[in-house]
């Protein structure tokens, strides 16, 4: 994977730098700058997807979500990124904010154009 020198000895590694490590090389994929504004500066993952958040459950459930650290599972994260790159995409922390708070203003507008009974049926669904 670019970026991970071939003599970095991954079990060294403690969890969070792991983790940092995993996050750049997940951001210098998807490009390294926000799709709305173009910033590079304060960076977020953002699911495209809403119903699913499936980038990340899958990428912790392939590589097992755990400290095993080996080289491995990083080529298994590079191929899962690779796999999810419809499903995440970044954004700034400004643009994150502003997308989130429109759609959750589209969510409720699309929850109000239902009759009453599909609301209910559709609210009681998420309860469960």
């Amino acid at each position: 994977m670019a970026g991970i020198p071939g003599s970095r000895n991954i079990k060294d590694m403690g969890n969070a730098a792991y983790r940092k490590l995993m996050r750049q090389e997940a951001i210098d994929f998807l490009g390294g700058v926000c799709d709305m504004c173009g910033t590079s500066e304060d960076l977020q993952f953002d699911h495209i997807d809403l119903k699913s958040g499936e980038a990340d459950r899958k990428i912790r459930r392939e590589t097992g979500g755990s400290r095993r650290y080996n080289h491995n599972k990083i080529q298994c994260k590079s191929h899962l990124l690779k796999e999810c790159n419809k499903d995440v995409r970044l954004l700034c922390k400004c643009c994150h904010k502003k997308w989130s708070t429109a759609q959750r203003a589209a969510a409720f507008k699309l929850l109000a154009s239902l009759s009453i009974d599909q609301q209910i049926k559709l609210t009681n669904d998420e309860l469960l």
